[in-house]
């Protein structure tokens, strides 16, 4: 899964450069999310 490196991402920024992304990081995996699930809402919707 694509998704698994923003997560890889993050705790290596986190670990390595103790640096804590909270205002780009969550609305920006709240957009991939929802976007997957309506794809996924309108693909199932179509059969």
């Amino acid at each position: 899964f694509s998704y698994f490196g923003i997560l890889t991402a993050f705790l290596i920024g986190w670990i390595v450069f103790d640096e804590f992304p909270i205002d780009t990081l969550f609305p920006g995996v709240f957009l991939i999310l929802i976007s997957g699930f309506v794809i996924i809402w309108r693909e199932n919707r179509k059969s």
